[in-house]
């Protein structure tokens, strides 16, 4: 009766022994295998970055790279190996307003400031016998040869009272030949105002500072180069030291 029972322990030692052999070896097949295929996976890599930087790359590298690879494909994007979320960053330099856009912006819109606000009148009435010609050549009356006209005639009779077309000051008054008696007068936003073949007797003197209105003279027919033509004021205006048409700024009563 005892060896029956012995023999049936014992045949149960043995099952039991053969039921750990066999799960500590299916653990050991797993874990041989998931190493072969590690090393595989880091030999194919490894391969490659040897092609490429002849390096060879430790199981955390591996994974890294792998995060690495696709951060990167991000433009923008920094990637923390602490863990910290990414962020997207935006240059300063492509933050900065290009400063040669900005200047030319500021010009531009100081210029069409001043030539908005400033507003003048006309030095006399009358009708514009001749125009400012632009540049281009047109016949004198007076000379019989071309040239450009830089300025406008405003018909009026002898005498005429000629008034500043705005506020300024006087920068000079002239006498020569060709344009006969001429006051020069300097105002803002870069404009100068011309007043030539005045008569003689003028009512303002250089440096003399004066009020849009003011009377500075009378028409005359000092201006030898267009004595041909009918009695009239020779107006001319200068932008930033450049001949402009008159009639662009001056405002009809």
């Amino acid at each position: 009766m005892n060896n029956k029972n012995s023999g049936k322990k014992s045949s149960k030692l043995l099952v039991s022994r053969g039921f750990y052999i066999s799960l500590i070896a299916s653990i050991v097949a797993i874990g041989i295998a998931s190493y072969l295929a590690i090393n595989k996976s880091i030999d194919h890599i490894s391969k490659v970055d040897e092609n490429n930087n002849n390096k060879q790359i430790t199981i955390d590298e591996w994974v890294n790279k792998g995060i690495n690879d696709v951060d990167n494909s991000q433009s923008g994007v920094e990637y923390s190996s602490s863990g910290s979320s990414s962020s997207s960053k935006v240059s300063k330099e492509d933050s900065k307003p290009d400063k040669a856009a900005s200047e030319n912006i500021s010009s531009q819109s100081k210029e069409t400031t001043n030539s908005v606000n400033i507003v003048f009148a006309m030095p006399i009435n009358g009708d514009i016998i001749n125009s400012f010609s632009s540049g281009e050549l047109v016949k004198s009356k007076t000379l019989g040869d071309w040239r450009t006209h830089d300025g406008i005639d405003i018909k009026s009779k002898m005498g005429t009272p000629v008034k500043s077309i705005g506020d300024g000051k006087v920068i000079d008054v002239t006498e020569n030949s060709m344009w006969g008696t001429s006051i020069i007068i300097e105002h803002t936003g870069g404009f100068t105002s011309y007043y030539n073949g005045l008569s003689k007797s003028v009512s303002v003197k250089k440096d003399q500072v004066i009020k849009m209105g003011d009377v500075i003279g009378g028409v005359g027919d000092t201006a030898e180069v267009e004595v041909a033509e009918e009695s009239h004021l020779h107006f001319a205006l200068k932008k930033d030291k450049n001949w402009v048409d008159p009639m662009k700024y001056l405002t009809k009563p």
